[in-house]
């Protein structure tokens, strides 16, 4: 019995050594528990980009859903909301997939749009709209964006920084200002840095030529409406902000009510006032050191306002000396779908 215990135990033995040798051998590779987790993380972090999102003004979940292309469940759980009340100045964590991150890419000498959207997996038609082209000609040594994503929808795209790429290089890509991308990435300090992924606006300049012209022929609507500091109706008296409010309201714009707040907080792009278009803002520094006054740019130097000056809604003339010199600036407003809008 002893005997045979010993033979069984030093059976047992070498059994466990050997199971002990071949686990620690299993665990120093794998890096351990920790290391299966981390390997576990790291492989989410090529896959998704949290990204800070600051709520504006007029935002809810659905519109900033729609913006970054992802479901409004997913923004609730990820953020844990439960309804869909949001407050102006809070931030959401927006989850992106990184599967179609957009880059910069440098034509060579022979390259054509067709041929590098093949490369990539992309459209023409894609690339034409991430790079705002009017044509699908380029040039040799032009920095494109590209994307793997045969249509992109959302308004904002992932981009990732590769080395070399220069942040000139980057807003000039996009059609921004190095100060609009900072903005719009603000809690990432390092975005600079080769291999960061940050977010940027595909918001493209232009409406189409019927929504601009549907802009002012719902401005024009109101041409003679009373003016009346604060008021809200067009039949009893309205101010310049709540004119343009209104009139905006009819393609699914919340605009803020004051002035200030939509030169502040509305959701579009400044402008130079030699690119001014149709359905364009301009604003003015009238009676008061801030913004204090707003119009909607028609064509030929003219806005169409509402006029404490002028009692009604009039148009006037951007070159006249008193809009000459209290201009400061105009902006275009961001439309989500301008395609769908439709004016009865």
């Amino acid at each position: 019995m002893e005997n045979g215990g010993g033979f069984l135990m030093k059976r047992f033995s070498v059994f466990a050594v050997t199971a002990l040798c071949a686990g620690a051998v299993w665990f120093f590779l794998t890096g351990g528990l920790d290391g299966q987790k981390q390997s576990d993380g790291a492989h989410k972090q090529t896959d998704t980009f949290v990204f800070t999102y600051t709520i504006m003004p007029g935002d809810s979940l659905n519109l900033i859903a729609r913006r970054f292309g992802i479901a409004a469940d997913a923004l609730s759980s990820t953020n844990s909301i439960d309804g869909d009340v949001i407050y102006k100045g809070d931030t959401l964590s927006v989850p992106l997939s990184l599967h179609d991150v957009a880059s910069l890419h440098t034509v060579a000498e022979g390259e054509t749009v067709s041929s590098i959207a093949a490369a990539y997996g992309t459209s023409v038609r894609n690339i034409i709209k991430l790079n705002r082209m009017k044509k699908d000609k380029v040039f040799t040594s032009r920095k494109l964006l590209v994307n793997g994503n045969p249509d992109i929808h959302s308004r904002f795209v992932v981009f990732r920084v590769g080395i070399g790429d220069k942040e000139s290089e980057i807003s000039r890509a996009f059609g921004l200002d190095v100060k609009e991308i900072e903005t719009l990435n603000a809690s990432n300090a390092d975005w600079r840095q080769p291999g960061s992924h940050i977010v940027v606006d595909t918001f493209e300049y232009s409406y189409p030529v019927r929504i601009r012209n549907n802009i002012i022929e719902t401005a024009k609507n109101y041409l003679g409406a009373p003016y009346k500091y604060g008021g809200n109706s067009p039949e009893t008296g309205i101010d310049c902000s709540a004119y343009v409010k209104r009139v905006f309201s009819y393609f699914g714009v919340n605009l803020p009510r004051t002035v200030r707040m939509m030169h502040k907080h509305a959701d579009g792009r400044w402008l130079k006032k030699d690119s001014l278009q149709k359905g364009d803002l301009v604003f003015f520094e009238t009676d008061r050191p801030f913004p204090s006054h707003i119009g909607i740019y028609i064509e030929d130097g003219k806005f169409i306002h509402a006029s404490s000056v002028g009692g009604k809604v009039i148009i006037s003339d951007l070159a006249k000396p008193y809009y000459k010199s209290t201009y400061i600036g105009a902006k275009r407003i961001y439309l989500d779908n301008p395609g769908a809008v439709t004016i009865k």
